[in-house]
């Protein structure tokens, strides 16, 4: 597989993982992961924001990409 498939994989991943993180770290409300025997408390924003970032990079491999072969 080339870049094309692994940069917005790491980078829509990495910004997920991220953003759970300050969000347990700083106890902020909207960016919450939490797990208990009982129920899971998910915020889905981390999750859209990684998919964006992760179409974003998509975006920028391509254009950089063709720029090199022309």
């Amino acid at each position: 597989m080339n870049k094309l498939f692994w940069i917005p994989l790491i980078t829509s991943i990495g910004t997920i993982i991220l953003l759970y993180g300050i969000g347990n770290t700083a106890d902020v409300d909207f960016l919450v992961f939490r797990m208990s025997l009982s129920n899971v408390e998910i915020s889905l924003l981390p999750i859209a924001v990684g998919i964006l970032a992760g179409f974003i990079s998509e975006r920028i491999v391509k254009k950089k990409r063709n720029k090199d072969k022309s």
